[in-house]
């Protein structure tokens, strides 16, 4: 692929950028050289930059060092890369001129409750937009506890930051408080009364989309495994009815919950578990727990840091976050609390004996 010609201007602000990565790594170095080149208007958006090999050729150095520097231009807004396609510029200096008029916030902050499939998918979407008007996005984690989602939001309002929040559904949760909530975008199944703009995730919409597609597959028999609570309600009326209407019988015994008659708990008793003291992982453990009918958590588990926007940072690789590595290893928490019944905890302990044997 043809480079485009480096002009004098391009060639100064290269310098510039030269001065301002003296003493740092190569690829921090190689990043700033081609977002000079991106600033100074030799790419134009839209247009296609240059591979992976090309760069690692230009600046005789490693894929690994190439893609370092293409992820912080990535992260920064001025790149977007499509896997089997290459790479496009989407830096665009007349859009970054308006945008910097009328966005105040720093930085986007995604407050959720747990880091699920829906979250990522949701954070993964919001990266790619965000990233179009130069807006960072953040991620933390409330575990719907109304007290460190009252905590965190606490922090993000004072320091103006944009937060896009999934609400705690646990009493006194933020909504609950009435307090006001400026900079904010609430993001949740249902529509009601909120002191900021908000939007509905259409969970009966994507349940019947799911249908249809099962029956243009030619399946006959259409199951429904649903979670607990309103939003496997929304989920199992969608699901009936779009078999009604497809004139499908609605078979009830292919319908459950992901706990059908039971009350959910949420205390947990967490244990650390080291591989190499005890012969076999916390995964190990886990599993064995499935099998017996006792629900673990992996706690730390999976990293945030694992996830599609920034695991090819260098800031992601587990080296660099030892100590959440570890954690997101070895921690397990088991269901066990106050009010859980004695032989419930033997039979757990009797688990955990015969998983590790005399080690314990």
């Amino acid at each position: 692929m043809q480079q485009p010609t480096v002009s004098r201007k391009v060639s100064q602000t290269m310098m510039q950028a030269d001065r301002e990565g003296a003493g740092s790594f190569l690829y921090e170095r190689i990043y700033l050289e081609l977002k000079a080149e991106i600033l100074s208007g030799a790419y134009a958006e839209g247009d296609w930059f240059p591979p992976e090999r090309a760069l690692k050729d230009r600046f005789a150095t490693t894929h690994l060092t190439v893609r370092n520097a293409l992820a912080k231009l990535v992260q920064e807004g001025f790149i977007e890369r499509h896997s089997g396609k290459g790479t496009i510029v989407i830096y665009s200096g007349d859009r970054k001129r308006a945008t910097q008029s009328s966005l105040s916030p720093p930085r986007a902050l995604l407050l959720v409750p747990e880091p699920d499939e829906a979250v990522s998918a949701l954070m993964i979407r919001l990266e790619e937009r965000l990233r179009r008007i130069q807006l960072p996005l953040s991620v933390s984690l409330h575990r719907g506890d109304p007290a460190l989602e009252k905590s965190l939001y606490a922090s993000a309002a004072e320091a103006r930051i944009l937060v896009i929040l999934c609400p705690s559904e646990s009493p006194g949760s933020l909504l609950d408080s009435g307090v006001e909530l400026p900079n904010t975008i609430l993001v949740r199944t249902g529509i009601g009364a909120a002191p900021c703009a908000q939007v509905q995730i259409d969970i009966a919409g994507g349940v019947r989309e799911a249908v249809r597609h099962l029956i243009d597959l030619g399946h006959s028999e259409i199951a429904l495994l649903s979670r607990y609570g309103p939003e496997g309600d929304l989920a199992r009326e969608a699901w009936a009815s779009e078999l009604g209407s497809n004139g499908m019988s609605v078979d009830r015994e292919l319908q459950a919950t992901c706990a059908d008659g039971v009350e959910p708990a949420w205390p947990y008793f967490p244990i650390t578990v080291d591989a190499a003291q005890f012969g076999k992982s916390r995964d190990d453990l886990f599993e064995e727990c499935k099998r017996r009918d006792i629900l673990p958590r992996r706690y730390f588990y999976p990293l945030i840091s694992s996830f599609v926007p920034y695991r090819d940072l260098p800031s992601a690789a587990p080296e660099n976050l030892p100590v959440a590595a570890r954690f997101g290893e070895q921690i397990l928490c088991l269901p066990i609390f106050p009010d859980i019944a004695e032989e419930e905890i033997e039979r757990t302990i009797t688990v955990i004996k015969a998983t590790y044997g005399r080690k314990i």
